[in-house]
């Protein structure tokens, strides 16, 4: 569908369109957005933005439901979301990542709250996705630890884990890229937001030891470090962005035979991923992530 906008093939729109609709009521086990209702309520939503139609609006809201119906209260006493059993290490975990847990499905709710408030349709349930995302943040700001390094902050994949995670989709750079979201739309529900998306970013440049992709490296580290340059017009984070960018280059094609049987083309998990992250390192400020179609729309929000 996005490849369709982009070429001007009308054919390739419509059928992006028939096949996100296609999934529409189907049922899901999983909340997150990696393999669950979040992930297709923000398909459900970019469609909404592609055709205008109404019919589109009507699966998100169904998927708005869903996942307000599928949280459940952690130890905490917050109402989050429990993986599903039967998933492994995943399951029966209240995740607090982007991938598998909390921030990702709070942001797909993020950008729901900016679409339906863009579309001007169903206040009171906008209300509601916003007082859950709202949740979230205090959630994340309680279970936030302090370095190191000194200044830094960092999350765990879920909040009884003992081991810091620095990763897009379990840990650190998914939760602070959901963070530098929730400050753009004006969403700080009480906490010290910009202190949090400073901590991690400050605890991300010090990792200079994981692999390179953007689910699970160096390149995620990047694209935090220019979303929150970006926010915060903070040139420290483009130097730090630009620094660990200088890294990524080794990996960007194949290796030698049989020396590196995993490389791939792939997005978040190759060489395209890479190559993007570099890229938004070496124009700071000027190219927007990916992943979220809805940056712009949250500006509006109040």
């Amino acid at each position: 569908m996005s490849i369709g906008e982009r070429l001007a093939r009308p054919d390739l729109v419509a059928d992006g369109l028939t096949r996100i609709r296609q999934t529409a009521g189907r049922e899901l086990e999983s909340p997150d957005l990696f393999n669950g209702v979040a992930g297709r309520l923000r398909a459900h939503l970019w469609a909404w933005r592609v055709s205008g139609a109404a019919i589109d609006l009507d699966h998100a809201a169904d998927d708005i439901r869903r996942l307000l119906s599928m949280r459940a209260v952690s130890a905490d006493g917050t109402h989050i979301w429990r993986y599903p059993d039967d998933h492994a290490g995943l399951s029966g975990r209240h995740h607090l990542g982007y991938a598998h847990g909390a921030a990702g499905i709070a942001d797909a709710l993020l950008d729901a709250v900016a679409v339906f408030s863009a579309a001007d349709s169903c206040p009171s349930l906008s209300s509601s996705a916003r007082q859950v995302v709202e949740g979230v943040v205090r959630h994340l700001a309680a279970t936030a630890r302090s370095g190191p390094p000194d200044g830094g902050v960092h999350w765990t994949a879920h909040a009884d884990d003992d081991l810091t995670s620095a990763y897009w989709c379990h840990g650190t750079t998914g939760v602070a890229r959901f963070l530098v979201r929730c400050h753009r739309a004006r969403i700080d529900a009480g906490a010290d937001v910009i202190g949090l998306i400073r901590g991690g970013c400050r605890t991300i440049a010090s990792q200079t030891h994981l692999g390179a992709s953007q689910c699970h490296g160096l390149a995620g580290s990047v694209e935090l470090l220019s979303d929150a340059h970006a926010l915060l017009g903070d040139d420290t984070f483009a130097a730090d962005a630009r620094r660990l960018a200088s890294l990524l280059m080794p990996f960007t094609g194949p290796a030698e035979e049989g020396v590196d049987d995993e490389w791939s083309p792939a997005l978040m998990t190759g060489a395209t991923g890479l190559a993007r992250a570099m890229a938004r390192a070496d124009r700071p400020g000027v190219l927007p992530t990916l992943l979220s179609p809805f940056d712009d729309l949250l500006d509006g929000l109040r």
